[in-house]
């Protein structure tokens, strides 16, 4: 939700822009993968700031508390495997969300943007 949300707070400050592509010859398709691109993008920063603020905490974890080895060395396979798993998902929620201010892009009028300018 807060990715559908800050997708489409961009999309209305951007509207001018959008229009005006729209306007100059932009086909309604270019416009709607232009934003699930910038969407997919978002999800690929997600998840490798997720990868490195969680190979940074498991290393807290191994140096500052030795009980936490007994424990890490029993789920290390089990946690990578759902790892990859997360970040698929994430990767394609992000890009999900994005169905919706893509959808309202695409529906501005060219017309009314070009005449506020």
């Amino acid at each position: 939700m807060g990715i559908a949300g800050a997708l489409l707070a961009l999309v209305i400050d951007r509207r001018r822009e959008l229009g005006l592509l729209h306007f100059l010859g932009a086909a309604k398709n270019q416009i709607r993968k232009l934003i699930l691109v910038e969407a997919g993008l978002l999800g690929l920063l997600a998840n490798i700031a997720g990868l490195t603020l969680g190979f940074a905490l498991s290393l807290v974890l191994i140096f500052c508390d030795q009980q936490a080895v007994v424990r890490l060395d029993d789920s290390i396979s089990l946690a990578s495997a759902n790892s990859a798993c997360g970040h698929h998902i994430v990767y394609a929620a992000t890009v999900l969300a994005g169905l919706y201010p893509a959808q309202v892009a695409v529906q501005l009028n060219p017309i009314e943007v070009v005449h506020e300018e």
